[in-house]
């Protein structure tokens, strides 16, 4: 059982003996009980999310603009990362191009970015 079954049980049994002054403390303290469970499951919530961001930030590295995680995954948006603390993973446009699908910012790899520069090179030298 439960702390608000059980003080729900000494309710009606408080209610049955007919002690109105002693029943109406025994509902305001099922109250207060209820709004304490539910302070005590929001606080668990947010441990586990602050336990999720701590395990996360040991595991993101920057490298080469980005946020990768050390088994290779990523890249991650370092924006959303440093604004929210939150790991949103790229998605890739282009072959090399990543974007953040929340906040718009973009990733090129080395590679896409020397793509790039032979291009302007070529189109500048004609």
């Amino acid at each position: 059982m439960s702390i608000i079954e059980d003080m729900k049980s000494v309710a009606e049994v408080i209610q049955k003996a007919g002690n109105l002054g002693l029943y109406t403390k025994m509902l305001e303290l099922q109250i207060k009980a209820s709004e304490l469970v539910q302070e005590n499951h929001k606080l668990r919530e947010e441990k586990v999310a602050l336990q999720e961001t701590l395990r996360l930030q040991g595991e993101l590295k920057l490298r080469r603009n980005a946020y990768w995680k050390e088994s290779g995954e990523g890249p991650f948006c370092v924006p959303c990362w440093q604004k929210d603390t939150k790991a949103r993973e790229m998605v890739e446009c282009d072959e090399g191009d990543f974007r953040c699908a929340v906040c718009g910012f973009v990733y090129q790899t080395e590679a896409c970015k020397q793509k790039e520069e032979d291009l302007f090179r070529r189109l500048n030298d004609r």
